[in-house]
């Protein structure tokens, strides 16, 4: 990865750097602790890959949410998929809204999810003493 302070990549050609006798591939981003860091300095392809990781944990989720209840839920959501939108907030901050969005959808989902098993916990409660009283 080539990090220069001009605002487009330099015309010269950038001489290749060899490691035990074979070229270094040019990379256009790195991952430094479970960050990634693109050749501009931006953090976009970071949010887009956290964005997926979330959206995709979050479907775990929702495929067991029927054998938990709402605090279950949460707790699993709070642990597996929070935690990992919630790691290295700085990267996320100064991003545009935009990719922001890509988050905010995600926490919406989850939100979606739990206050319908919510409802669905009361729904229950409120039933079962009906049908004791029916017998």
């Amino acid at each position: 990865m080539l990090i220069s302070r001009r605002q487009r990549p330099p015309d010269t050609p950038i001489a290749t750097i060899l490691l035990g006798g074979r070229p270094v591939p040019l990379q256009t981003s790195i991952s430094i602790l479970g960050v990634e860091v693109n050749s501009v300095l931006t953090f976009t392809d970071h949010i887009r890959t956290i964005a997926r990781k979330a959206a995709w944990k979050l479907s775990c989720v929702r495929r067991v949410s029927h054998l938990l209840d709402s605090q279950g839920i949460t707790t699993l959501y709070a642990a597996q998929v929070r935690s990992l939108m919630e790691y290295a907030p700085l990267t996320w901050s100064s991003c545009p809204p935009s990719y922001l969005s890509l988050l905010d959808k995600v926490q919406a989902r989850a939100q979606r999810l739990i206050r319908l098993k919510a409802l669905q916990d009361q729904l229950l409660l409120l039933c079962n003493p009906c049908s004791s009283v029916a017998t």
